[in-house]
């Protein structure tokens, strides 16, 4: 089936429901995920590395939490467009799957997929 999931946060609540289901997958035999947050950066502006090392210690206690759950891990932190940049690192990575929660809190299409998933 599948080995490897590109886990993609923003670090919201819904988050912790996607994980906490994560063992369904795990069940059937996917072993790897990359976990991923992607810092969104706009044109024109510049990349102010001021809240990245929080994000870092983020990421660092989420993977902790996944690898005492026997998932191998590897975590990322990007910067630009979220919805472009985790599927060029999903492909990057040769993920199986990619999984993001979602907030479900605007039109009609992004309460379905959200935001990221529907660009």
């Amino acid at each position: 089936m599948f080995d490897h999931i590109l886990l993609a946060t923003d670090f919201s609540p819904p988050l912790d429901k996607l994980v906490d289901r994560l063992d369904f997958f795990y069940r059937f035999g996917a072993r790897r995920i990359t976990l991923l947050f992607v810092r969104r950066v706009g044109y024109p502006s510049t990349i102010s590395p001021t809240h990245l090392p929080h994000y870092k210690e983020l990421l660092d206690e989420m993977a902790s939490h996944l690898r005492e759950q026997n998932w191998k891990v590897e975590s990322r932190l990007e910067e630009g467009r979220p919805g472009i940049r985790i599927a060029e690192i999903a492909a990057e990575v040769d993920a199986d799957l990619i999984a993001l929660a979602n907030h479900g809190h605007s039109s009609l299409d992004e309460v379905i997929l959200g935001s990221v998933a529907t660009e």
